[in-house]
């Protein structure tokens, strides 16, 4: 904001000086936004259940989720429990959604993804519950 006294002697009102850096407006590139369309089919959530090791992180357990197989769509941790009798493990819930958009999500695709993903969990030394 500029002094009152030296605004009056200009303008009647208020007024204020701010920097504008017309090069990065010019140069400016706006990040490409591509919409993605919903299904037109319903997507089935799973939810799994493990017991690993503290050291193993729930971000790194989403992403190994997520990359299983395509038609994983989203993946998120619902639920952890640690209890001192576990001795350096906890216990982590994900639920995961699986969606197809080419048709209706069947039985023995849910059940081939979910063994995957059973797989890979198992693999980094998860107990499945």
């Amino acid at each position: 904001m500029l002094d009152a006294s030296f605004v009056r002697s200009v303008i009647k009102g208020t007024g204020f000086v701010f920097e504008f850096d017309a090069d990065f407006i010019l140069n400016y590139k706006d990040a490409s936004k591509r919409f993605t369309p919903w299904s037109k089919y319903q997507s089935v959530s799973v939810d799994i259940s493990m017991l690993i090791d503290v050291n193993t992180t729930a971000k790194k357990l989403e992403s190994l989720i997520s990359q299983t197989d395509e038609k994983i769509d989203q993946v998120s941790l619902i639920d952890f429990f640690e209890k001192e009798s576990w001795a350096g493990k906890r216990s982590l819930t994900f639920r995961y959604h699986i969606c197809d958009f080419e048709q209706n999500v069947t039985k023995e695709v849910i059940e081939s993804i979910t063994n995957k993903v059973i797989e890979t969990m198992v693999n980094q030394g998860a107990e499945i519950r």
